[in-house]
Order: structure tokens, then C-alpha cells, then sequence
């Protein structure tokens, strides 16, 4: 970690297990004085749009690309040994996320908005270079629940963001919206808060105009899907308490809960998040990780009516994990 230059404010906070430095503000990681972990701390550089980046290799590996359903792509991610990882977002960006994770250097586009460069940093970077770091990524949204993490994990649509906002409302604590950075230790699974925002579905829209601001403040604007919302999150790990499948369009008029006595650790493997990541040592984690999340943490289905809305789904899962603590698996 480099030194402090005299004259310079640097910040600290921390996000998905990474002990960040920044000398802005940055959306959705406040501030703290809690001294930094070595082993953890990342630097984070923001630069202008027309300086050029020496890391920025055109003959680094194609890793991952996304396009919309009409084609047009809005990232790729290219990898180099020697430069790192290099993320474009047309329209926003590009981020370069150093080999072993302990820089990220961001180049915003000419006139973007620091809200909309700052949503793909907290949504898309911090958790590649966390992963780089070897923290594991699970695609899943979290609350806090009487000291436990308790994670949300299912498809893009299956309503992740929406019945974490639900439990908000109802008395959770914010964890992280939709990327879940855990490791093992000694004693736990330990899961590690995320940046405090959340991408708040446009489909919550009456929650958004009732009680938007029982939540958070909404930040900078919002595009045709969701809005970024700034949310007080719970700023310490917690031990990973419990997962929750959750699966829309079952038959029923109410949510129901279903314990999965023997969990297949194929199935976390499939929810994992940071698809750039493939190195030898990363899928060694993955598989190991899995495994013990199977062994040691309870799973359940969360079974979603279609005519369920996302306010009684987090009734039960808050009923539900306010309850004994649960028994892990034998």
C-alpha cells in the first residue's frame, strides 16, 4: 500500500473484504478509522478521460463478454499476465484491476456522470479484484439477522433485490445487494458486507414513491431498469448464517420454506459471481469453498407463488431465520 504524500486525502473504507483507499468519495463505502489489513488493502486511482493507460492491452486474453438481447455489448473483460485485468464499459468506462489485485485504476468516459462510473466500480470491480484476492464471490443479495448473514441466491428475476429491500423494511440490516464476498475461517463461513447501495428494481416502483426513503436516498438518477440507492449497511463480516434458493412461479397462494437436506455443491458452483476469474488457483477455491458452504452452512428453498409479492417472501424468510438457530447439516 503506498504511502500518504503529504497534502493528500485518502480515505479509507471497506467492501467485500477488500480494505480500500481512495482520495475521493466514493459512492456506497463510507468512511472508517478501523485500522487496515495489509493483506487487504486496495488502492484505488481514478484518472481523466484523456490520459492514456499504460495497462491497456489489446493483446491481452478475451476472458468474458456481455451483450444486451439486441446485441450491443456492454462489457468485456480482457486479461493479461502482466497487466492485469482490463473491464470496458462502452459508454462508462474502463477499470484496470492490477494482477494481484491490489490497485484499480479507473478511466471514466468524457462527461459520464461519477454516480453511473462508481455503480460499475462497486457492482463489477471491487468484486473481481476481491475475487483476484481470493475471497469468493456467491451472486446473491444479504441481511444482517440477529448476527448472522443471511444470503439470497437465485436467477437474474427471481426478485434477489426486491425481498432484500422487503427485509430492510421490516427490521434487517443491509448486508450487500447482489455480489456476497465470503472465506473460510476457523470457526465459520464468514461473509463480508458489500458497498451500500443497491440497484433498486423500477418494477418496486410504488415501494420506491412510499417508503424509498425509509431505505436510503436515491443517488444521482436512475436508467430505463433501476435506480443505485444508498443504503446504511451493517459494516462488520458476520458468520453466513443461511441461504435461500430462491424459485418464482411455484403453485400456491403463499411463500414457503423447504430445508434441502443433502445440498449439491454443484448447485453454489452455478451462483457463483466474477466469471472473468479462471485462474487454477481460483477454481481450487471455488470447489473447496462450495463444498463447505454444503457441509457447514443450512440451505433452503425459498418457494415464490407468482401472485406472491416480494413484501410477504420476506415475511417469511425474516419469520424464518428470526426463529432457533438452525443446525447444520450432519
Amino acid at each position: 500500500m503506498p504511502a500518504e504524500t503529504a497534502g493528500a486525502r485518502v480515505l479509507r473504507s471497506h467492501a467485500f473484504g477488500l480494505d480500500v483507499t481512495s482520495e475521493i468519495e466514493l459512492v456506497g463505502l463510507p468512511a472508517t478509522e478501523t485500522p487496515l489489513r495489509p493483506r487487504a488493502a486496495t488502492e484505488i486511482e481514478v484518472v481523466a478521460p484523456d490520459r492514456p493507460d499504460p495497462g491497456r492491452h489489446a493483446d491481452g486474453e478475451l476472458v468474458r463478454i456481455v451483450h444486451r438481447p439486441d446485441g450491443e455489448m456492454t462489457l468485456s473483460v480482457h486479461f493479461h499476465e502482466d497487466g492485469g485485468y482490463l473491464l470496458t464499459l462502452p459508454g462508462v468506462g474502463g477499470y484496470r484491476v492490477s494482477p494481484d489485485g491490489f490497485r484499480v485504476t479507473c478511466f471514466p468516459e468524457h462527461g459520464v456522470s461519477e454516480w453511473w462510473w462508481q455503480r460499475a466500480l462497486v457492482n463489477q470491480v471491487l468484486p473481481l479484484a476481491a475475487t483476484v484476492r481470493g475471497f469468493e464471490m456467491l451472486h446473491a443479495g444479504a441481511v444482517a439477522i440477529d448476527g448472522r448473514a443471511i444470503a439470497l441466491v437465485g436467477h437474474p428475476g427471481a426478485g434477489k433485490s426486491s425481498t432484500t429491500l422487503n427485509l430492510i423494511l421490516q427490521g434487517a440490516a443491509f448486508f450487500t445487494d447482489d455480489a456476497l464476498a465470503i472465506e473460510q475461517s476457523s470457526r465459520d463461513i464468514l461473509a463480508h458486507p458489500g458497498a451500500g447501495v443497491s440497484n433498486f428494481p423500477r418494477t418496486e416502483r410504488e415501494l420506491m414513491k412510499g417508503e424509498a426513503g425509509r431505505l436510503g436516498d436515491i443517488v444521482g438518477g436512475e436508467d430505463a431498469f433501476k435506480a443505485l440507492l444508498a443504503i446504511e449497511r451493517e459494516p462488520a463480516p458476520l458468520p453466513l448464517g443461511a441461504l435461500y434458493f430462491l424459485r418464482r412461479g411455484q403453485p400456491g397462494t403463499e411463500a414457503r420454506i423447504e430445508r434441502v437436506e443433502e445440498p449439491d455443491p454443484t448447485l453454489l458452483l452455478g451462483s457463483t459471481y466474477v466469471l472473468s476469474v479462471r485462474s487454477p488457483d481460483r477454481l481450487a477455491n471455488q470447489l473447496d469453498l462450495c463444498a463447505s458452504i454444503a457441509a457447514r452452512v443450512p440451505i433452503f428453498d425459498l418457494l415464490i407463488p407468482t401472485t406472491v409479492a416480494a413484501r410477504d417472501s420476506a415475511s417469511a424468510v425474516l419469520e424464518h431465520a428470526s426463529g432457533a438457530p438452525f443446525q447444520v447439516p450432519a
